[in-house]
């Protein structure tokens, strides 16, 4: 028995560690930012001559709103080939696509973009949810904190990734030295040549992690060879007066954190009781008698309340949230586009702007966890975590244009504080499904609430350009300002307490 127990908690470790490494192609997000300066110098000066047929912006735009799709894919492969399996498959197609998109950017900015909306993003938006799936199954309990560890892996990473590709990019710290419109380039040789080769070796780096990360994964016990089983009802009992379980899966499937069930209730009064498997994790359903029930409607006994899609699309802390994070998506895209184009204007030295960018990783990765830690015991509401991520994105933003012409230390503090409000959007986009609408129908609640990536990616480049355009840098970082501000307004005024509206 205690080898055996033993053996579980083997696997339990190895499986949370594989899913810290297979979330590795996401630090695409967060090396962007860097990489995003050398090859749009690259795109003016060294590709073909017709390369330059769309903005770049779309690139990472296509890269988060290929998530979107991606989520809805997850439960038909994983009842078809497992968890594993999925995760494997989308290892190797999405590293493919990076690899030829080496090749790609060479020729065209738009096929460029095409190879990250139909075949990274939709890949990095299933290992999203793989991820969460394994996360959920072998540490129901903490969830928001484990998430917001797996998420931060990838940002992480890209700290290192990012001195990376300065170091071999620019190892002589040269200056831009070409300005057009209203951006600065560089126009070196020695730099542009070597821009292709960083997207293969930032390629083969994830690659690898990946392969490591999926090699160590285990099904969670809650699932049959790695398939969710949305009709097997397996029958255990609870014994009245002991403190053990026939089944030795946790009382409380996927569903604790802030809303923790009153296990001394179950245990204290004899009923039969019974499993349930879901889209991730298990329940456990019990025969009450009409006294409990009625007690249960009291609130006695905490069991989250599932909603329905269809039910989900009715409540306006759905709106709420997916307006927050819409929002938040928006200023972090903004953010990983163009902390260091728009620093350059004012503070000339690659390699600050690139250490700018290497400590937001850091700063955004212990923010997430600890709001996540504080969600899961309970200390704040996700609509507390939503109005803190959006008040403070809104009055950093308003000061997002002044910063840099003040100062270049002023300006490090500016960008790492917008990391850490922004860092809430992965508390708010992991935890609102399940916290807010219950387990039943995670994953497609979950995909809903991904549709704020969609949105915010396609808004993005659109936003830009006609701001870019015609108004300028500074109504451009504002409107990032006046966007959370509304959005705090009405997240303010929504209702969260969905699990009273239901009953």
């Amino acid at each position: 028995m205690r080898a055996r127990r033993h053996g579980e908690m083997y696997k339990k470790y190895c499986s949370i560690l594989g899913a810290h490494l297979s979330y590795a192609p996401f630090s695409f997000m967060w090396y962007y930012g860097n990489l995003i300066a050398y090859m749009d110098s690259y795109f003016q000066f060294a590709c073909s001559k017709k390369c330059l047929d769309a903005d770049s912006q779309w690139i990472l735009a296509m890269f988060v709103a290929g998530q979107f799709p991606g989520v809805f894919l997850v439960k038909p492969l994983v009842n078809r080939i497992g968890l594993k399996w999925t995760g494997m498959v989308t290892m190797v197609i999405s590293n493919a696509a990076t690899l030829g998109s080496a090749w790609s950017l060479q020729l065209s900015v738009a096929w460029t973009a095409v190879i990250y909306a139909i075949f990274v993003g939709p890949c990095v938006g299933i290992c999203t949810s793989v991820a969460l799936q394994v996360v959920c199954g072998w540490t129901p309990r903490w969830t928001g904190v484990f998430m917001a560890t797996v998420t931060g892996f990838a940002t992480v990473l890209s700290m290192f990734q990012n001195q990376i590709i300065t170091a071999y990019i620019n190892p002589r710290n040269l200056k831009t030295d070409a300005m057009v419109g209203v951006s600065a380039y560089f126009s070196q040789p020695e730099i542009l040549n070597r821009v292709p080769n960083t997207v293969i070796i930032m390629s083969f780096m994830t690659f690898v992690l990946q392969f490591a990360g999926y090699a160590l994964i285990t099904n969670p016990p809650n699932s049959s060879q790695g398939k969710i089983k949305a009709n097997a009802v397996p029958s255990t009992r609870v014994n009245a007066g002991s403190d053990e379980l026939v089944n030795s899966q946790p009382l409380h499937g996927c569903v604790n954190g802030s809303h923790k069930q009153d296990i001394k209730n179950f245990r204290s009064n004899k009923k039969s009781c019974t499993t349930k498997s879901l889209d991730i994790g298990q329940t456990y359903q019990c025969e009450m008698t009409p006294l409990e029930s009625s007690e249960h409607r009291k609130g006695d006994i905490d069991t989250p309340i599932s909603w329905k899609p269809s039910e989900v699309f009715l409540s306006s802390a759905y709106y709420a949230i997916l307006l927050a994070c819409m929002a938040l998506e928006f200023s972090l895209q903004m953010k990983a586009n163009f902390y260091k184009q728009f620093g350059q204007l004012y503070i000339h030295n690659d390699r600050y702007l690139t250490l700018i960018g290497t400590l937001v990783p850091v700063t955004s990765t212990l923010s997430r966890v600890v709001f996540g830690a504080l969600h899961d015991k309970g200390y704040l509401s996700l609509k507390d975590v939503a109005v803190i991520g959006l008040s403070v994105n809104s009055v950093l933003c308003a000061f997002w244009y002044i910063v840099p012409q003040v100062s270049a230390i002023m300006y490090m503090f500016l960008v790492l504080g917008l990391a850490v409000a922004q860092s809430l959007f992965y508390v708010l986009i992991f935890c609102a499904a399940l916290r807010l609408f219950g387990p039943d129908h995670l994953s497609t609640n979950y995909a809903l609430t991904v549709l704020c990536i969609l949105l915010a990616s396609i808004m993005t480049p659109i936003v830009v350009r006609l701001f870019l355009q015609s108004l300028g840098w500074f109504w451009l970082l504002t409107y990032c300002s006046i966007f959370s501000l509304m959005t705090l307004v009405f997240v303010v005024s929504a209702n969260f307490d969905t699990q009273r509206q239901k009953q």
